[in-house]
């Protein structure tokens, strides 16, 4: 997709709903371990600081990674004078992202 002369713009979207999906569940895995952690590293422990150093080493990997996912696609467009398409792309993402945390609320209201 990324070196070929044209770019559809159903490719780019459909590209970004994909990213918006696997940042849905990047998200969904830390989430899982962050709530496992509590096992891991207890609160009355004297090893707490073991927990925080790792929960902060978690974030920044975390950041990282979503970084990637979200914006080395449309930052490459862009720096190959494709605006459109890269906002097409973070569009998509972004609202893809919303749909589901909106999915996600709901549930928890339901539920």
């Amino acid at each position: 997709m990324l070196f070929k002369k044209e770019i559809r713009s159903k490719d780019v979207i459909t590209k970004g709903i994909m990213a918006g999906i696997v940042q849905a569940a990047f998200i969904i895995i830390v989430c899982m371990f962050i709530l496992s952690a509590g096992a891991i590293f207890p609160a009355n422990s004297p090893f707490v600081i073991l927990g925080l150093v790792g929960f902060l080493i978690l974030l920044v990997i975390g950041v990282a990674v979503s970084g990637v996912i979200i914006f080395a696609i449309p930052a490459f467009l862009f720096f190959q004078k494709k605006y459109q398409e890269a906002l097409s792309y973070i569009g998509a993402t972004l609202i893809t992202l919303l749909l589901i945390f909106v999915i996600f609320i709901s549930l928890a209201l339901i539920l």
